[in-house]
C-alpha cells in the first residue's frame, strides 16, 4: 500500500511540474506581469529640489552627525540654472575650528552630488578626488560661517569659489 501510494504521489508531482507551459512566466500574449525597472539615463531629468533640500537637511543639519553644524538651518543652498551657479552656504557653531569646516564643506558639496544622483542617473555620485560630475558645468560658490547670522559676530571660515569641472580642495580663509 505504501509503494502505491508513492507513485501516485511521484506521477502527480511529474504530471504538475512539467507538462505544461507556464502562463505566470510567459504569456502566450507576451506581456509580462510585472515590467523591470527602468534604469537607462533620461535627457533633461527634473529634479525634485525640495526632496534633495529635505534629505541634505537631514544629513547635514544633524548634530549628532555633524556636531560643529549649528542645526536645523545649518545648510542652505541656490541654484541659478540660466547662469549655472550652485550657492551654499553653511553655519557653523561659534567653536568651530577651521578644519572643522573646511571637512563639513566637503562633505556636504560631495553630498549634495550624490542626492542629485539619486534622481538623475547620469549624474556620477563624488569619490575620494571629485566633488561628483553635477559641478562639471556650474560654479560653485561655498561658504561656511561660525556663529549666530542675526549677532552679527560672524566669522567666515571658509569663503571659495569652484570654477566648473574643478576639483579644487576646499581651503580655509
Amino acid at each position: 500500500m505504501t509503494l502505491k501510494r508513492i507513485l501516485l504521489l511521484v506521477g502527480c508531482a511529474v504530471l504538475l511540474s512539467g507538462c505544461t507551459k507556464s502562463q505566470i512566466v510567459a504569456p502566450e500574449d507576451g506581456t509580462r506581469a510585472v515590467d523591470k525597472p527602468d534604469f537607462e539615463t533620461k535627457a533633461d531629468v527634473r529634479l525634485d529640489w525640495e526632496q534633495i533640500g529635505e534629505d541634505m537637511d537631514s544629513m547635514y543639519a544633524d548634530e549628532d552627525s555633524y556636531p560643529m553644524c549649528s542645526g536645523e538651518d545649518a545648510v542652505n543652498f541656490d541654484i541659478d540654472q540660466e547662469n549655472k551657479i550652485v550657492n551654499i552656504n553653511l553655519f557653523v557653531k561659534p567653536e568651530a575650528t577651521k578644519e572643522d569646516a573646511v571637512a563639513y564643506a566637503t562633505a556636504v558639496l560631495k553630498g549634495m552630488n550624490d542626492e542629485i544622483a539619486v534622481q538623475d542617473f547620469s549624474v556620477e555620485k563624488s569619490s575620494e578626488t571629485s566633488y561628483g560630475s553635477y559641478y562639471k558645468d556650474k560654479t560653485v560658490n561655498i561658504t561656511v560661517i561660525a556663529g549666530n547670522p542675526m549677532s552679527g559676530g560672524d566669522l567666515y571660515l571658509v569663503e571659495q569659489t569652484i570654477e566648473p569641472g574643478s576639483d579644487t580642495p576646499i581651503q580655509a580663509k
